[in-house]
């Protein structure tokens, strides 16, 4: 599967919205079994390309990497979730939901974020 997922990770440069959307649909679905059968570098590898992926130009493409990152994602990556909410952009509600999501798992890291960034305190319902 590490084999697998690094061709997915070649390949999603390469891929339309269309293409990406079904990329970060498949990392969204099948996340949690791959975590515990990748290695530490093809996570971060991953984790990279998803938070990449929230700046697509493609606005469903972005938020399905957003989603993703709600599976996939690490303390490391609240900060990105962190911009695409203070952006205000199309996917701010969708990266507000996994920034929730990832804040049971990483309950410090998501404090730091908070106290470093109040006014999202509002935005997330806390």
């Amino acid at each position: 599967s590490r084999k697998s997922v690094g061709s997915l990770c070649d390949l999603l440069p390469e891929l339309d919205g269309r293409g990406r959307v079904a990329v970060f649909s498949f990392f969204t679905e099948f996340g949690e079994a791959l975590h515990g059968t990748l290695d530490e570098p093809s996570r971060r590898r991953v984790r990279a390309l998803l938070s990449d992926g929230l700046s697509d130009r493609d606005p469903t493409a972005a938020a399905g990497a957003t989603r993703a990152l709600g599976v996939l994602g690490d303390g490391q990556t609240l900060h990105p979730l962190v911009q695409v909410m203070e952006s205000g952009g199309a996917t701010a509600r969708v990266a507000a939901e996994t920034f929730r999501k990832l804040s049971q798992r990483y309950p410090g890291e998501a404090e730091a974020l908070l106290s470093r960034h109040p006014h999202l305190g509002a935005f997330l319902g806390t």
